[in-house]
């Protein structure tokens, strides 16, 4: 799991929250001028409409974001978990094979969960 495009992968999570993050501020900016100038109008609606499309979209995918890093943390840690269990095994031989192959499934599930979330992000 620790591969080299996990640090960039990482640096484009954040970077996508924050572009969300300025977004966002960009269209909540937008929206204080049109209540100060055109509150009255359907321009304000329009900006009002879009302001809270945009935060709902922004806090919709930061959840997701924070999920994701969340999953591939857990990921990491299964993977971690396995390989500090195969090293003991070797000084405890009472820990199940069992045990070591199961985790080394769970470990091929997570990887190949992780690769189909990452294609899918990348093909939204």
């Amino acid at each position: 799991m620790n591969e080299p495009g996990n640090a960039s992968n990482s640096n484009a999570v954040v970077e996508a929250e924050n572009a969300l993050n300025t977004l966002a501020s960009d269209i909540g900016a937008a929206l204080s001028v049109a209540t100060a100038s055109l509150s009255t109008t359907s321009i304000y609606s329009e900006i009002a409409e879009i302001n809270h499309q945009i935060n709902a979209i922004a806090n919709d995918a930061k959840r997701g974001i924070l999920h994701l890093n969340r999953t591939i943390k857990i990921s990491e840690e299964i993977a971690h978990f396995n390989g500090e269990l195969i090293s003991r095994k070797s000084i405890n031989p009472l820990i199940p094979d069992n045990l070591i192959s199961l985790l080394n499934l769970a470990v091929a599930h997570a990887e190949k969960a992780l690769l189909l979330v990452r294609a899918a992000l990348q093909a939204s």
